[in-house]
């Protein structure tokens, strides 16, 4: 029997493992259900006491709730009082399913008798009645009546006392303040005081139609409120002092309004530059002494400075000594103002002190510099200008951020510094200039020549130092440059780089045609000339700075600017927090923090982390579009190239341009393709729109994709590159080519240009019309398109010649005489569209035109197929840019185009130069036949460039030409053609065939020989394959089945088959029945153009239209269902045009040209092979996107991921429906019965809609959902924070912190812009042991609770409530002070950046707890903890310091944390025994080291020498190997590899190689203290390369699955959520161990165990443990505030509370260990974090004694292995790293004597492929080879069996050298656990529950295996 039970209710959620037949039995029993008839429960309000249900009551009829306030839930109760929600009723509302376990497919037994059955049961029930089936829990709810009924999965006794019950709960009458607050909380980032009391959103009375109020807000939020991005905040403060011309940009030149001027000498700039103080001769005593720095005197100074050491002597400043500048404590020094601190290196190699004269004044004495020989410099007058034209600069100034608080504005001007708001151009002509280069000419040399001027006499008289400060302009997308930043350029002498940005997608439709004469451009031609008639275009935010705020944020450069690098990577967190906090579109803020935290980037991940305006403008992404659409978002980050780096597709190429051009065999890079689907778009499972599994008839999840789908995909992410030209305006540290801030452009010629499978076994390009079926000419027609070009005729989107660019030489010194399409003006339509002549008859260029209708052709427009390029004026040039279309991978009637390349071909031998072309689209020339010269043509094209139909070239020649030999005899303006031209010469398309039934395209020439043909399309070299659907049974002729016995060819290298092809094609419906729009949608896949692109009256409408389709029929047909028939239908808001035909290829006999039953659809493709053009590689970029978008999982998926970021981590089917929905439909509408709001714009995608959903549907809305425990969510570290300063009023104290927080990441887990991972800050599944767990609920954000980020994140709480944002006592804060002290009474503080100015609205206590619950719990607040704030908060005399101790309590409250109401016993919670100190005998430790990315383990453990013989052309293995790993091979010679002895095993060669850079890993493994695990993975059973696909039930190749799968070790998911360590750890504690399970700086899966077994787990930072600090009698504080809770309080503060007091307990523990245990400084332990980590768990070990642990189970992380690019150099890097870690930790193993008992099990998410991709790097694949160290092991050998055969043909090689394992991690860890003490059969089955499904022999590894000791395995296997 088999019995598939893995999803069954009271199995899969408690945790017990069946392992014998009794109990499958049991489990599979013929249950049945309970009465036809109903039983009728209620919830009972009045007492709210718990119903319990009878166990054989499985059929309900449940009464809804009757009232606002009520809720009545449905729960399952095990034994151990565990409540798992099934579903409720609430505010008067029907019966829905809960989230967790009853909210997807359940398991029900099939019903006894077929009476029982319905008909949907008989056909999910088979003929075996103990056969579970799978559906979803559905209530029956009618609208007449007060109840719903539903049947409920019936209880087994497999988990003994089980039973479903009613829980009814009440809260009625809940304050307006509290439900105001609520939706504050929920969608700000935290509730302010003016947000809740603001009348005029709420009214006088609040609780009036709070409802419609609410709808009020978020609509306000989404339409009204104006929008805060982040680049503009920035670049609005960029002004920083710039020492030096940059490439990006100027400055203000010292006469200039806007120029700065300061009063003090020194700047932070200064640093590390040196000084030198001057004594003259005749003043050596008396003064004044000269300041003098880069050879200028800089100031003069009447004191001569001191310094004073240490010890207090003050020592005298060296006369005429150079010293370097020191930049102090976090940067602080020189003190940028009047008399501030200066640090001087007086000792030398940094010993720093600080000079007595501070930071000096400006001030001259012309004579005495010219006694010591010092020319005057330039001195400007400034004595007369008045206060408005000299102003003194405000360094806090705020007041020009309109949007922001009043919070952030400040009224101080400290008189230091002043800014020229005249010229002084023409007042101060002379000495203007007089000033010397490098002003004159902005050239790019250092500004050391100090100019100074002549304050006014108001502002205290004396000098003043021209402050050169960063000047931008003003170049957005609504306004450009108008110059495009020319006139910088031109003055600088083309050093400043011209600032025009790119044309793309994103600013297309506002560039303006300049008029400037030094407008500049950044076109990729060079020889495009700049001036009058350039296109000028902007982007998003690139605003000018604003001269008048004083300090603000730097700007980085490529030259000479390291100045404090950390202020770089800080700034765009420190401007994310300022919004946060302060922007007043907190509704949108939040939107886009949602965004970025499932679309991620991590900055440190990225070659240019040191920037920050394209961090800000990414993120700005999110911003822009909260409330658009997720298409515009997701093709804004698909070109970004942050994305680009960050997944590594930017430079990855097709196979086809790398074998062409490099001739080398590399594959596209996958990394984008998995994660854009994974991550962004689909996910990994397929979902109901409600967010619920799809299961298949087994009750395993549907996968969305597969690893051919991954491979298909990146085909379409080939080509992105960065825009090939730098340019200025933006802050670009890496210099002037990489352009890091404009969208990424596409290489046409590396991108693959062939057939796409989508998703849906369909193709990319479904649904869009054929390019050959478009309206002729399609450049008249309307919705035809024009890109204006200005005076370049030189085309963006098409790949044109540079010789063709009017007045340009070739190389040959060739001026050619380029003919262009010239529009009358007299008489051309298209001319007056494109000119828009004003009243004056003068044009108005727009830079995007859209034909409106259909044009008639004029003059020579009426003799061409199509342009490209068309001239409206001398001097003003349009492109056209056709409409997407695609092209048909096989066609009938072909014919042979031919290149100049032929040519080439015939004399040099290569297979270029002709192929196939379709005759229908117009893709290449015309050559005419010239009769009397037969190897010479004719051509007279009407412009250069021209191409045609076959037809086309027909009318224009005589003849057409099956020519061999590219010589011409006229051609006029067209000679320079190096495309394809038409030949008279039949062609004839074939297919390849491999042994998956792949297929690649072939051009047969001419009968066989492929001479000259294109290597794209040729029948040999071609092996360009793309996935095919094969009709009927999926059958094909394959090579192996010789090509189905000689039905086809098979080729050369007997790898596939070569088959003739035939083209079907044949109308779909054919009239005997009307379609309906599903049918249309489901059989239709070619697009049409839509008909009224046609002439008027060619298509009418058919009358049997109906309103859900419309069909036009050629009006010249007699047949409506004709093939060219056209369906109009809408899915979604998008109307589709679809053509009645479908287009079959059938394979042929090759005998005698039979059609065969092997057929597919014909694939269309978007780039052709003829005339590929970056217009179409565009359009086809955008179907990639719009198909993930439009994919059935999108809506879900987006929603859900939504829904957890705005504190729903398990919302409800229903509202994950009504999300998805908004989504969906692009709308939503709140009412209430009498008041209405809606959102949206109808389009499918539309975020506004989306948005309102998420905030106004009732699961958010209602107040008693927070009294159901399974409700909710933990707050988010960072909103938690920043909603504490928002709530207490922060308030900014100093000038603008380029640094706010410090390392809030490293603390928290969490801060914005510093993401380390592409899954973000928390797993979003993540589901920690306890309550949560049990009930099958999730909790994100619990992944963060570990016992060092929760003592963190409360020091930081307490501090900043202590001491406002500061660095005192753990506080969160930047250093600024070393003052700590707070005066009694003063919330206000020194060492602040900032601080709270709350006081209570109402000083009267209750009043004031209940103000201060609302901002910060919106309400939740027990009155047990409001009594005991209320007591903090009453004693103290001082309001002020009493509202600092109440805010103290109440942020360690779990309803601050977490969105639960929670319901206290009043009891403490069951105290944590301390460890008992142990002798430290039979201890023994196991280390989890994972690499995590998927390290290229195959790069460390290769073929090396004396290998056994391989097949093929191969020497042996190694040979093998280097041709497998291409460009990724080591090379054995330049001693890249060790060898290493691998005889004592069974491997294919008895000397293997070890990566060069593990070089103590060899001395290891010679010692026998390491031994290698060769090709290791995730199995579920052994497999081969016939079945891995059926019976390996994961998504392979993911990260999070496999990360997953590996942890877990439990393929069945038998073991429920726990893992492998988890497991261990819990079978030796119940066998009498004294256990430990420590996790380094991540809550790690594999150490989770059953909550009943397992030891809880420690998480410690790698560099050590906090200690819990801001109060004396802060820890029993804590534990009284998260005290014992009742079944009913909320899950998610109960799971708070226990991470509370385990790291209280940790927190004492590891602070008392850590502090006694210190490692050898000998062990050599270095600065990287895993040497930390390593570190730590030394110490840890160390004190094994105090912790009173026998076993130590530990799991350590070093990320950063995927390596998709730069693998070689980066993997080197990497092992080193590693490598000197472990040694280390070995040394300090053998020094403590513990070596013997430690074992390291080195892990990774998977292997990767053997082959590269085109960016050098790897992509995912499955098996890899590993290593475990420990001084116990029998090392020194190789387990498992490393492939013999490296190739495609080998035995575990599934596709690209992706490997099937020979060896599951099964293997590894039974012997592992055998040596730790797991020794009996069923204890070692708990570890393993897959185990059993490896018996054969070898298939797991013993503890005599791996150790040497130990008895070999007895395996009891299933049979099943």
């Amino acid at each position: 029997m088999k019995c598939n039970h893995r999803r069954h209710s009271s199995f899969a959620q408690n945790r017990i493992a069946i392992t014998t037949t009794a109990f499958a039995v049991l489990l599979c029993s013929k249950l049945g259900y309970s009465s036809t008839i109903p039983y009728t429960y209620t919830c009972n309000f009045s007492t709210n006491d718990l119903i319990i249900i009878a166990g054989d009551h499985t059929h309900l009829r449940l009464s809804n709730t009757q009232n606002e306030g009520e809720l009545c839930t449905l729960i399952r109760i095990t034994a151990e009082t565990q409540w798992s929600p099934v579903a409720r009723s609430y505010d008067g509302g029907y019966w829905e399913v809960s989230a967790g376990e009853y909210s997807g497919m359940v398991s029900f037994p099939c019903p006894i008798g077929g009476d029982e059955r319905s008909e949907e049961e008989e056909l999910k029930c088979t003929i075996d009645d103990n056969k579970l089936y799978y559906t979803a829990l559905d209530f029956s709810c009618s609208s007449e009546t007060t109840h719903c009924d539903v049947k409920i999965p019936p209880l087994t006794n497999i988990v003994p006392n089980q039973s479903y019950a009613l829980k009814p709960y009440t809260r009625s009458d809940v304050p307006p303040n509290y439900q105001i607050a609520r939706l504050l909380e929920m969608g700000t980032f935290g509730v302010t005081r003016s947000d809740l009391y603001n009348s005029a959103m709420w009214g006088p009375d609040n609780n009036q139609k709070l409802g419609f109020k609410m709808a009020t807000w978020v609509d306000d939020q989404i339409n009204s409120i104006q929008p805060e991005y982040h680049r503009e905040f920035y670049r609005r403060r960029i002004n920083s002092r710039q020492l030096i011309n940059w490439p990006s940009n100027t400055f203000y030149q010292p006469c200039e309004a806007n120029s700065r001027w300061r009063r003090f000498a020194l700047t932070l700039k200064d640093i590390a530059n040196t000084v030198m103080f001057v004594k003259v001769a005749g003043y050596e005593t008396t003064g004044p002494f000269l300041m003098i720095m880069d050879g200028y005197v800089r100031t003069m100074i009447i004191e001569w400075p001191t310094v004073t050491s240490s010890l207090g002597n003050v020592l005298n400043v060296a006369d005429s000594t150079s010293y370097l500048i020191c930049n102090g404590f976090f940067g602080a020094y020189p003190s940028e103002t009047l008399g501030g601190g200066v640090l001087l290196d007086y000792y030398g190699n940094n010993g720093c002190l600080e000079i007595s004269i501070g930071n000096p004044e400006i001030w001259l004495n012309l004579e005495i510099m010219a006694l010591a020989g010092f020319d005057p410099p330039p001195v400007l007058d400034m004595t007369s200008l008045s206060n408005t034209d000299l102003v003194p600069i405000n360094e806090h100034d705020f007041q020009n951020t309109v949007l922001l608080t009043e919070n952030y504005k400040y009224e101080h001007a400290s008189g230091d510094e002043w800014l020229l708001t005249i010229s002084l151009s023409n007042i101060q002509t002379e000495v203007c200039e007089s000033i010397p280069y490098p002003w004159g000419n902005l050239a790019p040399t250092v500004i050391d020549t100090p100019i100074f001027a002549l304050l006014p006499s108001n502002y205290g008289s004396g000098y003043a130092l021209y402050d050169p400060h960063t000047r931008l302009l003003e170049n957005t997308v609504e306004y450009p440059a108008f110059d495009g930043g020319g006139t910088n350029q031109t003055n600088s002498n083309d050093f400043v780089m011209c600032s025009n940005v790119p044309r793309s997608f994103q600013n297309e439709e506002q560039c303006r045609l300049s008029t400037n004469p030094s407008a500049c451009h950044t076109q990729k031609s060079d020889l495009v000339p700049n001036g009058v008639g350039v296109v000028v275009c902007g982007s998003h935010g690139e605003v000018s700075n604003d001269p008048t705020i004083g300090a603000g944020f730097t700007f980085r450069n490529r030259i000479g600017d390291a100045f404090r690098p950390s202020v770089y990577v800080t700034q765009s967190r420190t401007i994310w927090s300022i919004l946060a906090l302060f922007a007043k579109d907190q509704l949108r803020q939040r939107m886009a923090f949602a965004f970025s935290q499932f679309i991620v980037i991590a900055p440190v991940s990225l070659n240019n982390m040191d920037l920050s305006e394209h961090i800000v403008q990414w993120y700005d992404i999110f911003t822009r579009n909260a409330f658009g659409n997720y298409f515009d978002i997701l093709k804004e980050c698909s070109f970004s190239t942050l994305m680009g780096q960050m997944y590594t597709y930017i430079g990855s190429r097709s196979k086809l341009f790398m074998e062409e051009i490099f001739e080398t065999t590399v594959y596209p890079d996958e990394n984008f393709a998995r994660e854009i689907m994974q991550l962004f778009t689909v996910g990994l499972e397929q979902l109901n729109l409600d967010g619920t599994l799809v299961l298949d008839h087994d009750g395993n999840p549907v996968p969305v994709y597969d690893n051919d789908d991954v491979l298909e995909f990146a085909r379409a992410w080939t080509g992105f590159q960065f825009y090939p030209k730098g340019r200025g305006n933006v802050e670009n540290g890496k210099g002037r080519s990489l352009m890091f801030n404009d969208a990424m452009t596409i290489a046409v010629k590396s991108r693959d240009p062939f057939p796409k499978m989508d998703l849906n076994d369909g193709y990319i390009g479904d649904r869009y019309p054929l390019c050959a079926d478009l309206a002729s000419p399609s450049f008249l027609t309307k919705g035809a398109k024009y890109r204006l070009l200005g005076t370049s005729s030189y085309p963006e989107l098409h790949d044109d010649s540079d010789d063709w660019i009017d007045g340009v030489v070739n190389f040959a010194g060739v001026d050619y005489n380029v003919t262009r399409m010239v529009l009358d003006p007299a008489s051309s339509s298209l001319y007056q569209k494109l000119c828009q002549p004003n009243q004056m008859a003068e044009c108005d260029f727009g830079a995007i035109v859209y034909l409106p209708s259909n044009l008639e052709c004029d003059g020579m427009e009426c003799l061409v197929d199509t342009v490209r390029v068309v001239q409206v004026t001398d001097t003003i040039f349009y492109e056209y840019v056709r409409s997407p279309c695609v092209y048909q991978s096989f066609f009938a009637n072909a014919k042979t185009v031919k290149s100049n390349l032929v040519e080439q071909a015939i004399l040099y031998g290569s297979t270029r130069g002709q192929m196939c072309a379709d005759p229908r689209v117009e893709e290449a020339a015309e050559a005419c036949c010239n009769f009397g010269m037969p190897t010479w043509i004719v051509r007279g094209c009407h412009y250069t460039g021209e191409r045609m139909t076959f037809a086309g070239a027909e009318k224009k020649c005589t003849t057409v030409c099956d020519f061999s030999r590219f010589s011409f005899v006229s051609c006029d303006g067209c000679c320079n053609f190096d495309a394809y031209f038409w030949s008279n010469a039949d062609c004839h398309l074939q297919i390849k065939i491999n042994k998956k039934g792949k297929a690649a395209i072939v051009h047969n020439i001419a009968d066989g020989d492929y001479t000259y043909v294109d290597m794209s399309v040729h029948g040999e070299t071609s092996t360009y394959y793309f996935g095919v659907k094969w009709k009927g049974s999926g059958t094909f002729p394959s090579p192996d089945t010789n090509c189905n016995e000689g039905m086809c060819a098979l080729s050369i290298d007997g790898t596939a088959c070569l088959c003739d092809t035939k083209v079907v094609e044949s109308p779909v419906f054919d009239g005997s029945s009307f379609p309906t729009g599903e049918e249309i949608l489901s059989n239709l896949h070619i697009g049409s153009p839509p008909p009224d692109m046609f002439e008027s009256g060619f298509y009418s409408v058919s009358s049997q239209s109906t309103t859900e389709v419309k069909l036009y029929y050629k009006s010249s047909s007699v047949d409506e269902f004709a093939i060219d028939s056209i369906f109009e239908v809408q899915e979604h808001g998008v109307v589709h045009y679809l053509k009645n035909m479908k287009s079959e290829v059938y394979i042929l006999q090759s005998s005698n040209g039979s059609q065969t039953e092997h057929a597919f659809r014909n694939p269309p493709h978007f780039v052709s092979l003829v005339d590929p053009t970056l217009r179409d590689a565009y359009h086809e970029t955008d179907a990639v996107l719009k198909h993930y978008l439009h994919h059935d999982n999108a809506a879900p998926f987006i929603a859900k991921q939504l829904l957890k970021r705005f504190g729903k981590s398990n919302p409800s089917p229903q509202y994950v429906r009504t999300v998805a929905t908004a989504f969906r439909d692009g709308s939503y509408v709140w009412a209430d019965g009498t008041d209405s709001v809606s959102f949206g714009t109808g389009e499918y995608g539309n975020m506004a809609s989306t948005a309102a959903a998420i905030m106004l549907h009732s699961e958010a809305r209602s107040a008693v959902l927070d009294m159901d425990p399974a409700e909710g969510s933990i707050r988010e570290p960072l909103i938690k924070v920043i909603g504490f300063m928002r709530s207490m009023e922060y308030t900014h104290e100093i000038p603008l912190q380029e640094i706010m927080f410090s390392q809030l990441y490293q603390r928290i887990g969490q801060m914005a812009h510093d993401t380390r991972s592409i899954f973000s800050f928390f797993p979003p599944d993540y589901a920690p042991n306890g309550r949560i767990n049990e009930a099958s609920l999730v909790s994100p954000e619990a992944s963060l609770m570990t016992s060092d980020k929760i003592i963190a994140l409360m020091n930081g709480l307490l501090s900043l409530g202590k001491f406002g944002l500061s660095y005192c006592q753990y506080g969160f804060g930047a250093y600024i002070s070393w003052t700590c002290s707070l005066p009694v009474g003063k919330s206000h503080h020194g060492s602040a950046i900032g601080n709270f100015n709350y006081v209570p609205t109402d000083l009267n206590s209750d009043a004031a707890i209940d103000e201060m619950a609302t901002l910060l719990t919106a309400g939740r607040l027990d009155n047990l903890n409001r009594d005991w704030a209320r007591a903090f908060y009453h004693n103290p005399a001082d309001k002020e310091y009493a509202v600092i101790q109440a805010i103290q309590q109440l942020v360690l409250m779990p309803e601050f944390h977490t969105t639960d109401i929670i319901e206290r016993t009043g009891l403490n919670r069951e105290p944590i025994e301390d460890p008992e100190p142990s002798s430290g005998e039979d201890y023994k430790a196991v280390v989890f080291l994972m690499l995590s990315g998927g390290f290229d383990s195959y790069n460390m453990l290769v073929p090396h020498s004396e290998c056994d013989p391989v097949s093929g052309d191969h020497e042996d293995l190694f040979d093998q190997y280097r041709e497998m790993r291409g460009s990724m091979a080591l090379n054995k010679e330049l001693g890249q590899i060790n060898p290493i002895n691998a005889t004592k095993t069974d491997q294919p060669c008895k000397s293997m190689g070890l990566h060069s850079r593990f070089s103590a890993l060899r001395d290891l493994y010679d010692d026998g203290d390491a031994l290698f695990l060769a090709n290791v993975g995730i199995m579920n059973e052994p497999i081969s390369k016939d079945n891995w696909q059926e019976k390996t039930p994961t998504q392979l190749f993911a990260h999070s699955a496999q990360m997953d799968e590996t942890y877990r070790l439990d393929i069945k998911k038998d073991a429920g959520d726990t893992g492998v360590l988890g497991r261990m750890a819990g079978v030796l504690k119940q066998n009498g161990h004294a256990v430990s399970s420590i996790s380094i700086d991540t809550a790690a899966k594999a150490l989770s165990g059953h909550p009943d077994k397992a030891p809880p787990v420690a998480v410690l930072r790698g560099s050590g443990f906090g200690t819990i600090e801001p109060f004396e009698g802060s820890k029993p504080v804590a534990e009284i505030l998260n005290g014992a809770t009742t079944q009913s309080s909320g899950f998610f503060g109960d799971t708070f509370s226990d991470a509370v007091y385990q790291a209280l307990k940790d927190n004492e523990l590891f602070q008392s260990v850590l502090s006694q245990h210190q490692v050898d400084p000998s062990s050599g332990f270095g600065n990287t974090i895993l040497d930390q980590k390593l570190s730590l768990l030394s110490r840890l070990i160390k004190g094994r004694a105090e912790r009173g642990v026998t076993r130590d189970f530990f799991f350590a992380e070093r990320i950063g292995f995927d390596h998709h690019s730069e693998a070689v150099s980066l993997l080197g890097g990497s092992f080193a790293e590693v490598d000197d870690a472990l040694d280390s930790f070995s040394k300090e193993m053998k020094s403590q004597g513990n070596w013997d008992d430690v074992t390291v099990v080195v892990v990774s998410d998977f292997g990767r492929t053997l082959t590269p991709n085109s960016n050098d790097g790897t992509d995912h694949g499955w098996a890899g080879n590993y290593f475990m160290v420990g001084g116990s092991l029998d090392g020194g050998k190789i387990m498992g069996k490393y492939p013999s055969d490296l190739t495609e043909e080998g035995e575990v090689n599934i596709d690209r050298g992706r490997l099937i394992p020979t060896h599951s991690w099964d293997a590894v860890w039974n012997g592992v656990a055998q040596w730790s003490g797991v020794i009996t059969e069923s204890d070692l089955n708990e570890v393993l529950p897959n185990r059993r499904s490896f018996c054969g022999d070898g298939m797991l590894f013993s503890e005599a295996d791996l150790y040497g000791n130990g008895e070999s395995n007895y395996v009891i296997c299933y049979n099943w």
